[in-house]
């Protein structure tokens, strides 16, 4: 008995096993993500990897990565990290100025003028902040631009 039961549950197995495949066509890689799509999440990749790195650095909320100042250069352990900011210029300033301190950044500067630029360090780092006004020399934003720089001393 446990012999037939043993043959009938293989012979379906089998059987089953041999159930005719849908064929299947070539899939085109354009087909399921166009090429510009993959450079974007690349580069959004790319952005959420070196902000996670810099987890001691705040970004305001509301802001878009501009991926053209996003730059890392691992000899230094320094990058850069680039975004249009849709906020008022001083709350921008006054932002990083409270939040820097609240995390343990010692201001060293602040220059303030048609750009602003705030400088700001740890121990074994230090990081610089540059708002740039909507309208620039070299390009054309409805947004003003925020670029962080940061590295080890």
């Amino acid at each position: 008995m446990n012999k037939l039961c043993l043959i009938i549950f293989s012979g379906l197995f089998f059987i089953s096993g041999c159930k005719k495949q849908k064929k299947r066509g070539p899939v085109h890689f354009d087909s399921v993500i166009k090429k510009e799509e993959v450079s974007d999440l690349i580069d959004h990749q790319v952005i959420v990897e070196r902000e996670a790195k810099l987890i001691d650095i705040p970004v305001p909320f509301n802001v878009k990565p501009l991926p053209i100042y996003f730059s890392q250069d691992l000899n230094d352990n320094s990058c850069s990290l680039g975004y249009s900011v849709n906020s008022q210029f001083a709350g921008v300033k006054d932002f990083y100025l409270h939040e820097m301190d609240r995390l343990g950044w010692k201001n060293t500067f602040c220059i303030s003028g048609f750009e602003c630029l705030i400088g700001f360090e740890k121990p074994s780092r230090f990081c610089i902040v540059s708002l740039r006004p909507p309208e620039s020399k070299n390009f054309q934003h409805d947004n003003s631009v925020l670029v962080l720089f940061t590295g080890n001393h």
